[in-house]
């Protein structure tokens, strides 16, 4: 982080420039992983500062819109390969609505977001609130993880004893047993 703001904004610009490479001269698959894409809008925002523009009313840079959807645009697939974005996306004050969380989102297929409120109880099993095709679903994840693809969301476990897919019936059961046992304890709390 103590490069200047143009460098480290074309990092991803860079990283996916490599993406493309792969992608058209090698004709192969990419798996593209980005941590923290809303670094590259405050990267945006700094620049645009620097250069004296008035930023928006929630004080990102005016171009915030064009800056996302162009680096989001060339993630892409043809016939034959495809580059395939897995991006992490920091949610300020876990505000959705958010300018640039949101801009984002409009170009994402699929987004999964870990409930910091459970978290934060002390529940052994994690919630995650999954958004498929503009519906909101709410999954217990139990020692695995989740793969989202082809509008189908599978959930894998890392349990040696089940050695199998979670059940998506038994989770939604484990979820509602969990957030009853939340509300209880919350209830005794008072």
């Amino acid at each position: 982080m103590n490069e200047p703001p143009g460098a480290r904004m074309r990092v991803g610009l860079t990283a996916l420039t490599m993406a493309e490479y792969f992608q058209d001269v090698n004709e192969q698959d990419v798996l593209l992983f980005i941590d923290n894409i809303i670094r590259f809008v405050q990267e945006g925002s700094e620049i645009s500062a620097l250069l004296g523009r008035m930023p928006s009313p929630v004080g990102y840079q005016p171009t915030v819109s064009t800056e996302i959807g162009s680096l989001q645009e060339r993630i892409t697939s043809t016939k034959e390969v495809s580059i395939t974005s897995i991006q992490e996306v920091y949610v300020p004050k876990d505000d959705l609505t958010d300018l640039a969380p949101a801009t984002k989102f409009v170009h994402i297929d699929a987004t999964t977001v870990l409930s910091r409120g459970l978290d934060s109880k002390v529940v052994d099993i994690g919630i995650l609130r999954i958004r498929l095709n503009n519906q909101w679903l709410t999954m217990a994840l139990m020692g695995g993880f989740a793969r989202i693809g082809n509008n189908e969301i599978t959930i894998l476990v890392n349990d040696a004893e089940k050695g199998s897919d979670i059940d998506p019936q038994e989770a939604h059961q484990t979820l509602e047993i969990e957030e009853a046992n939340v509300k209880k304890d919350e209830g005794r709390r008072q």
